[in-house]
C-alpha cells in the first residue's frame, strides 16, 4: 500500500509526503522499473502546524476548533518527510547499488516490509556465523551480521557521543563468544568500558556442552613491553615532549639501530643510554645530554 508521494529533491535526498508519521531511520522504497530503491527516514516534520490560537485551551481538540472556524482538519495529518536514498540489492554482486539519483515528483514512496528486509539480509539469529545486535527501528525485523564480514576486515563504529558504540561493540563481543560462534576475541580497552565482559564467564546463555568461555583481564600494571620491542619511531614519541631537535632524533635512531645490528639482539634501557653516549664526539654535546634527560 502507497505510504507517500514525492514532492520535490534536492542534493542532500527527497522530500515525500505522508499521513505516517514515520520514525527516524525507518526504511521505505520507491519502485524504478521492476527494482524496489531502499531509502531511509532522515527527518519528519508537520506539513502545516494548527494556528497558536488553536492551542490555547488543552482540552478542547485543535481539530475540531478548525473545522469550526471552516479549515479543512485533513491538512493537518500530513507530514513532510525527508528520505535519503540507499539503493537496490544486487544479489549477484552481493552488495547495494546506488541509483545515483533521486526519485522524480510524484513517485510514489510505499513502506519496507520486514519480508522485503529479510530478503536482503539472509543471516539468520542464532546459526553459526551469525550475530544478533538488536532490531531495526520501527519493525521487529533482526540485525543479524555476517562474522565473517566482520572479522575478515576493518569494522568501525561511528556515532555522536554517548549514542551507544561502546555498547554495540559490547553486543558484538558477546555474539562472538556465545556457542555457535566460539570466536576468540582480544579487546585492548584504554577506557576500560568493557571489564563487564568478565561476568560472560558465569552466563550460562554462553554454555554448551564442554564449552565455557574463559575471560582474562589484563590491567596496564601488568602489561610490559621490552624496550627493545618497540620501533624507533615509537620509542621517540615516548621520550620527545616537543623539544627533541632532528638531530636528536638522528642521533637516537643511530643507537638504536647500533644495538639491533643483530635481529635476536636483546637490549635494556641501560645499555641504550651506554650506546647514546658512546656517540659523543665533543660538537653534540648538547645534543647527547639532551637526549638523555
Amino acid at each position: 500500500m502507497p505510504t507517500g508521494m514525492v514532492i520535490s529533491h534536492d542534493k542532500n535526498g527527497f522530500i515525500f509526503i505522508t499521513r505516517e508519521h514515520l520514525q527516524t531511520w525507518e526504511f521505505v522504497y520507491y519502485r524504478a522499473g521492476d527494482r524496489q530503491i531502499l531509502c531511509r527516514v532522515t527527518e519528519t516534520e508537520p506539513l502545516s502546524e494548527y494556528p497558536v490560537e488553536f492551542l490555547f485551551d488543552a482540552g478542547i481538540r485543535p481539530a475540531d476548533v478548525a473545522e469550526f472556524c471552516g479549515f479543512d482538519a485533513d491538512r493537518f495529518e500530513y507530514f513532510r518527510t525527508r528520505g535519503m536514498v540507499i539503493g537496490y540489492f544486487d544479489r549477484n554482486l552481493g552488495e547495494f547499488i546506488h541509483p545515483r539519483m533521486n526519485p522524480a515528483s510524484g513517485t510514489v514512496v510505499y513502506r519496507a516490509a520486514g519480508a522485503q528486509l529479510r530478503d536482503i539480509n539472509r543471516v539468520s539469529s542464532g546459526e553459526t556465523g551469525s550475530a544478533s545486535i538488536g532490531t531495526i527501528a520501527g519493525t521487529d525485523f533482526d540485525v543479524v551480521l555476517s562474522v565473517k564480514d566482520v572479522a575478515s576486515q576493518h569494522l568501525s563504529v561511528i556515532a555522536a557521543t554517548g549514542a551507544g558504540k561502546s555498547y554495540t561493540v559490547g553486543v558484538i563481543v558477546e555474539e562472538l563468544l556465545m556457542p555457535h560462534n566460539r570466536a576468540p576475541v582480544l579487546i585492548f580497552d584504554p577506557h576500560g568500558e568493557y571489564t563487564v565482559l568478565e561476568d560472560i564467564a558465569n552466563d550460562t546463555r554462553f554454555w554448551k556442552d564442554d564449552y565455557k568461555p574463559r575471560i582474562r583481564i589484563i590491567k596496564p600494571d601488568n602489561i610490559k613491553i621490552r624496550i627493545s620491542d618497540l620501533a624507533i619511531p615509537d620509542l621517540i614519541s615516548i621520550i620527545d615532549d616537543g623539544t627533541m631537535s632532528d638531530k636528536m632524533r638522528t642521533l637516537f635512531g643511530s643507537a638504536c639501530r647500533a644495538l639491533r645490528r643483530d635481529n635476536f639482539r636483546q637490549f635494556t634501557r641501560s645499555e641504550l643510554r651506554d650506546t647514546i653516549e658512546s656517540l659523543r664526539d665533543g660538537s653534540n654535546d648538547s645534543s647527547i645530554e639532551g637526549i638523555l634527560w
